[in-house]
């Protein structure tokens, strides 16, 4: 029984999703241009590791604005808070939170303001101790 729990506890953190948040939400950036801030907080006990898109939509973290709760266009967003540090991955270290500001006028091409915005997707993500890739998908209203 003893071997049975020890073994059990050993493999249940590698087989838990991770624990994380996302939000999006209209606000104004430091230019005062409206945008969409997508924040994404780490709520799990260890660091993780988002994938963004960097060559095409097959691989990575896609993001996709529309006005139903489904993809209106091929037009992706990747979560990559800055623009002058390494783009293909972003770490996001446990208890912590990440931002980014998606100005309005780049995404909202065929997307009413006054209308309701979804962000649509999903984000791949990794654990530092292993290199086994996960989705979540997301479905969210922009508040």
């Amino acid at each position: 029984m003893k071997v049975l729990l020890s073994v059990l506890f050993t493999i249940l953190p590698f087989t838990l999703s991770a624990q994380f948040s996302v939000m999006a939400y209209k606000t104004t950036d430091q230019y005062n241009r409206k945008v969409i801030r997508i924040e994404i907080k780490n709520t799990g006990n260890q660091d993780l590791r988002i994938r963004n898109a960097t060559s095409g939509p097959e691989n990575g973290t896609i993001l996709h604005f529309s006005t139903t709760k489904k993809q209106e266009r091929n037009v992706f967003f990747s979560f990559h808070p800055d623009p002058t540090e390494h783009r293909k991955f972003r770490v996001i270290e446990k208890g912590k939170s990440e931002k980014v500001d998606a100005p309005l006028n780049e995404v909202s091409n065929n997307i009413p303001i006054d209308k309701d915005i979804y962000l649509l997707g999903h984000i791949e993500y990794y654990f530092p101790e292993d290199n086994e890739r996960h989705i979540k998908e997301i479905a969210i209203k922009v508040e």
